[in-house]
């Protein structure tokens, strides 16, 4: 049931707010975006792409529902991967509380000499 509601607000976000997004920035980015020589340095290509893509950091909705759209998205991710951790780790006490039903018994320990091996 919480998975099912998670995948469809997810898959609102995707085909919805962010695609809405995509469009229009595809729409402002620039069509010929080359990489700057070396020789420019670092401050010098930041420069260059900061110019470039101007209309992108200036868009006004970006702050506010694109960027809370990407946190949403983001959660919900994290929370699925969290349950899926806890599920795995509550499997592997099952399989632990069912090794002795399956057969499954620990070798038990022999107190006796130890045998080393040396590399030669």
């Amino acid at each position: 049931m919480v998975v099912s509601e998670l995948l469809g607000v997810a898959r609102g976000l995707l085909h919805g707010t962010l695609a809405q997004f995509t469009r229009a920035l595809q729409a402002v980015m620039p069509r010929h975006c080359k990489l700057p020589r070396y020789d420019y340095g670092s401050n010098g290509v930041l420069g260059y792409y900061h110019a470039q893509l101007t209309d992108i950091v200036q868009y006004p909705d970006a702050r506010t529902e694109l960027f809370h759209a990407f946190r949403e998205l983001g959660n919900i991710i994290l929370f699925c991967m969290l349950i899926e951790q806890a599920l795995s780790q509550e499997e592997v006490t099952d399989l632990l509380h069912a090794a002795p039903f399956q057969n499954i018994l620990p070798r038990p320990y022999t107190a006796g000499r130890r045998v080393y091996q040396y590399d030669s």
